[in-house]
């Protein structure tokens, strides 16, 4: 089994603490991990997690409707 670690600095992580209102910076995207979620979901409800970052293969664009008033968002593909 090949565990592959990835370097946060790499990425630019930024946590955010409250749901986005707006789309991010140029050059940034809006990220939220894996957890099972409803729209309504709070940084940290069950271990949800958002963050905005530089764009990567490991992401994938996410239809769920959380954060509607960001255009596009994106999850955490675990597969990637």
């Amino acid at each position: 089994m090949t565990v592959q670690l990835y370097d946060i600095n790499t990425d630019q992580m930024r946590y955010a603490h409250t749901t986005p209102q707006h789309n991010p910076p140029a050059g940034r995207v809006l990220v939220h991990n894996h957890i099972r979620h409803t729209p309504e979901f709070v940084s940290g409800q069950n271990g949800f997690r958002f963050w905005t970052q530089i764009k990567t293969r490991r992401l994938v664009r996410c239809a769920c409707g959380w954060a509607p008033k960001v255009k596009v968002h994106y999850r955490v593909n675990l597969k990637a």
